[in-house]
């Protein structure tokens, strides 16, 4: 794998483009091992020396839908967190626990209601076999604003244990930083003509990144900290030095290969090798045409690189 990446890296210093860095999910380890980086509680490399011009720096993007998912499936699987004292104070928090067991307790509160604080949750998605906690609906609906805000409601209304207001702040949080990670919009972009909000999306990015060094949590979570560190040190790269106005930090997801997946598996769930060549290339002609609504990752509307008149072209020209 690190040859193939090396070889595109070659492809384009050859094309004049500067890459800054590289995304991979949170299958390629190895990968981002082989080329320096390292993501240890007393040790996270993620700015690693450019293998054709050491002058220059090359970031490694671990996939922030990827990691969401990965902070929702172990918060699930370890039931309970604790903040540092320090962050509890900082923020007159009423305990240092953020209990997994807050949330199945908003799914029992509305259980029974017609209208739901937060439609999308349920037991269903609480108790999800394997394939469907991966989903990216899943743990947005998990992770999200809505169920911070009934954990407050329960407090004042229901007379629940203050401790409930922990979990409400942590799940905004980790809603809030994802939202940032993964935005397409202005009204989400980093920039420097904005400075107040650019300060305060740089000090909740900031925020993140220092939990997940100081909490006791499985490596998975670490992995955040070494990915929000990557996305801190990139906008001002491309804010002071290139002259960018503003930096929508969703460009940096995988999502235009992420895609392809769920159309793959949706003709075979388990491809062998030989089934997923013949189905990527239905793949690369299908997604042309539409975008798949059960794939976890949002549709890509960048403009694209190759387009479908183009591949007629060079069809009709091999012929």
């Amino acid at each position: 794998m690190k040859e193939v990446l090396l070889e595109l890296l070659q492809m384009a210093q050859d094309m004049i483009l500067n890459v800054l860095g590289f995304v991979c999910d949170m299958g390629n380890r190895q990968l981002l091992k082989e080329f320096g980086s390292a993501y240890k509680k007393d040790n996270t490399v993620f700015r690693v020396s450019h293998p054709l011009d050491p002058s220059k720096s090359l970031f490694c993007f671990p996939d922030m839908v990827h990691l969401f998912r990965s902070l929702k499936e172990v918060w699930c699987k370890i039931g309970s967190v604790k903040l540092p004292q320090d962050v509890v104070i900082r923020f007159g928090l009423r305990s240092n626990p953020v209990n997994f067991d807050h949330v199945k307790l908003v799914s029992e509160f509305q259980e029974d209601m017609d209208f739901k604080f937060v439609p999308k949750l349920n037991t269903k998605e609480l108790e999800a076999d394997h394939f469907r906690k991966t989903d990216l609906p899943n743990a947005r609906c998990i992770l999200e604003d809505k169920v911070g805000m009934t954990l407050d409601l329960l407090i004042y209304c229901n007379d629940a244990p203050e401790e409930y207001s922990t979990t409400a702040w942590f799940v905004r949080l980790l809603n809030h930083w994802f939202k940032l990670v993964i935005s397409r919009t202005t009204s989400l972009a980093l920039s420097h003509e904005v400075p107040e909000a650019y300060a305060k999306a740089i000090a909740d990015l900031k925020l993140v990144s220092e939990l997940m060094k100081t909490m006791r949590l499985d490596e998975e979570w670490k992995v955040v900290q070494m990915a929000t560190e990557s996305i801190l040190a990139i906008p001002e790269i491309l804010l002071s030095n290139a002259g960018y106005n503003f930096v929508l930090l969703g460009r940096f997801l995988h999502d235009v290969v992420e895609n392809i997946f769920p159309i793959v598996r949706a003709i075979s769930p388990t491809p062998t090798a030989v089934e997923f060549k013949y189905a990527l290339k239905r793949v690369v002609l299908s997604q042309f045409f539409f975008h798949n609504r059960k794939s976890s990752y949002e549709a890509d509307d960048r403009e694209e690189a190759v387009g479908l008149k183009h591949l007629l072209k060079l069809a009709q020209e091999a012929v």
